[in-house]
């Protein structure tokens, strides 16, 4: 075999990618494998070419480490091998961005647009605030962010009975806001599949 790297009269070590040589060897005629991680390790049968961008436990469940792309590898009881590409995404919110002219004259709209969690836990969310008038506007009163998890759970509020910001007619301003760690129900959840709802009873505003 062309893979042989040391044969003796009572050993032969083959020296290549385990996966592919072991489908050319005769069945219950290997006594050891010796491999660099990861092959099979406490997997269960199940390996993946990079833990840093998504791990696979001993039951085969795939969960994402950070964005990027890799491959997982599967052997089956029965010698199959299988190959899965994986692709792990940000977790990330995203929504629409509004512009003032999709309001009405002298209404003014708010839409948070894109969230993410920062490194110490913290939601973090941007919104467009719009403002289709003379003159400018000056804050806004009564403002409540509900975040809701995939499962459609209220899983973070933020509130304050006014928020300043000063936005000139016929424009648009981003306005950050932050939910602590400490004030969210659930520390880990997917942004990708969430809702974010706005709400505010009015606003001040300056010819």
């Amino acid at each position: 075999m062309s893979n042989e790297f040391y044969k003796t009269n009572n050993v032969k070590l083959l020296k290549g990618d385990c996966i592919k040589i072991l489908d050319n060897i005769e069945k219950d005629s290997i006594d050891m494998i010796f491999a660099d991680p990861p092959y099979f390790l406490s997997s269960g049968g199940i390996t993946c070419k990079s833990g840093k961008i998504a791990k696979v436990d001993k039951n085969g469940k795939v969960t994402g480490v950070k964005a990027g792309k890799t491959t997982v590898y599967a052997v089956t009881e029965d010698g199959q091998n299988l190959i899965c590409q994986v692709e792990v995404k940000e977790n990330k919110y995203t929504d629409k961005v509004i512009a003032s002219s999709d309001l009405g004259y002298k209404e003014w709209g708010i839409n948070v647009y894109k969230a993410s969690f920062d490194k110490s836990g913290n939601l973090v969310m941007t919104a467009r605030v719009a403002y289709n008038g003379s003159g400018r506007m000056a804050c806004m009163k009564n403002v409540k962010i509900t975040v809701k998890d995939e499962n459609g759970k209220t899983v973070g509020v933020y509130k304050t009975s006014r928020k300043n910001v000063t936005v000139l007619g016929y424009s648009t301003k981003d306005v950050k806001f932050v939910i602590k760690k400490s004030a969210l129900k659930k520390k880990k959840f997917d942004l990708r599949n969430s809702s974010i709802v706005e709400d505010a009873t009015g606003h001040g505003y300056n010819n």
